[in-house]
């Protein structure tokens, strides 16, 4: 049977509006209808995602029966992601877990900026849920105080560690730069590893420099061995590792600021993936990222001095 149809009509008021009114009115259009846009956008790319995904185009072969019959295919396809879900926190957990630990063989006074968790979720969203950052800093906590020590935050706003230089000056620099060349023509390090050099000298959220000064004549040694050992980690399997220039040495870290295992993906890993992930070596001094990539240094260690 055909579909019976209304007539309609349309009605066209002209408002009486002067010059400045008449501007507003359009640049509030104008606002809405970008709005609009960006959402509807947004709209369809997750609606593409949603229908290249994996999972639905199972659901499109999955057999129409009644809808009192319990569809034994569906089932098993929501039961596998759970069971996949589970593994990966599974995963992340004991991952998560070795790096404490592998902090805490090196010392149990812990200084750690304090870096704010929910920035990192506005910023990479469920991303983040891969490395859990706030349960690390959470078990940090709670095995440090168990084992007798302790964990300190400091603020980044008024300590900026990765910008400062040992004359007091303030230098902002990019995250794609990894090295720190300090204006008073001390050696270059990582920027990370002199930054946790730093923050052994941070007192009641505040950097006292001339403790940094004094420590640094017998700390450079060690700071610099550990800026090797990084770089023939990083290098090594591609033959870099020795015979560095400062440019050769920059544009590697730049390329390359973070484990591979520490980046964070929006893929779903398999069973097998998950399991053949190896976590990278810890480095004396070096910041532990449990970000993904984030960059932000969540946690120094104050390794103690031999």
């Amino acid at each position: 049977m055909a579909r019976s149809t209304t007539l309609s009509f349309i009605t066209e008021v002209q408002l009486t509006v002067d010059s400045k009114q008449e501007a507003e009115f359009l640049s509030r259009f104008q606002v809405a209808r970008q709005l609009y846009n960006a959402c509807l956008n947004e709209a369809t790319k997750r609606l593409d995602l949603v229908r290249n995904s994996e999972l639905y185009q199972t659901g499109r072969h999955l057999p129409i029966t009644k809808k009192k019959e319990p569809r034994s295919a569906f089932k098993k396809a929501a039961n596998n992601k759970r069971e996949i879900e589970r593994r990966k926190v599974a995963y992340a957990k004991t991952q998560n877990r070795r790096v404490v630990n592998k902090i805490l063989r090196h010392g149990k006074h812990i200084k750690t900026e304090n870096v704010l968790v929910k920035g990192w979720q506005k910023r990479y969203g469920s991303a983040i849920s891969a490395k859990s950052p706030g349960f690390v800093q959470s078990v940090l906590l709670r095995k440090a105080e168990n084992a007798g020590g302790t964990v300190i935050k400091f603020s980044t706003q008024t300590t900026a560690l990765s910008q400062t230089h040992f004359d007091g000056t303030r230098i902002k620099k990019s995250l794609s730069q990894r090295v720190h060349r300090d204006v008073t023509g001390i050696a270059d390090h990582h920027r990370d590893l002199f930054s946790a050099f730093l923050s052994r000298s941070v007192n009641q959220n505040k950097l006292v420099l001339q403790d940094a000064q004094n420590k640094y004549l017998g700390l450079e040694p060690i700071l610099l061995e550990a800026y090797q050992r990084y770089l023939k980690l990083r290098l090594a399997p591609s033959g870099l590792a020795e015979g560095l220039t400062r440019e050769q040495v920059s544009t590697s870290e730049s390329r390359q600021s973070d484990y591979p295992s520490e980046w964070v993906s929006n893929k779903l890993l398999t069973t097998d993936q998950i399991a053949n992930k190896v976590s990278p070596p810890l480095l004396v001094g070096e910041p532990v990222r449990c970000g993904g990539q984030c960059r932000g240094r969540v946690s120094r260690l104050e390794a103690p001095v031999r």
